[in-house]
């Protein structure tokens, strides 16, 4: 912490001061890496809510992470935080072979 004085040139004993702090900030290193797999099979009778497959999330900087469904699938799954880095993948609809036999 340190002080900024502003003052006329003429009359240094008027004027104001200014508090600055200055932190230094630890810069995000080691953005997150996550693990698993990028194919999935479901078989069609298998009830809705099941789980896909789990990803495991890590942050070498030890910061919080969340993952997120992008990419016009968001409405068929849902990523259910288990904590401790590990997420499951879920489907929430029943499927049909005959209509869809492949999302991605």
């Amino acid at each position: 912490t340190f002080e900024v004085r502003c003052h006329e040139i003429s009359d240094q004993l008027q004027g104001d001061v200014l508090q600055v702090t200055i932190r230094a900030l630890t810069p995000n290193l080691s953005p997150p890496t996550f693990e698993g797999e990028t194919s999935f099979s479901i078989e069609e009778t298998d009830a809705p809510n099941s789980v896909v497959g789990t990803y495991t999330v890590s942050d070498a900087d030890g910061d919080n992470v969340t993952l997120s469904i992008t990419g016009g699938m968001f409405d068929l799954f849902t990523l259910n935080d288990l904590g401790g880095g590990i997420f499951n993948l879920i489907y929430s609809l029943e499927l049909d072979r005959e209509t869809r036999d492949s999302l991605s």
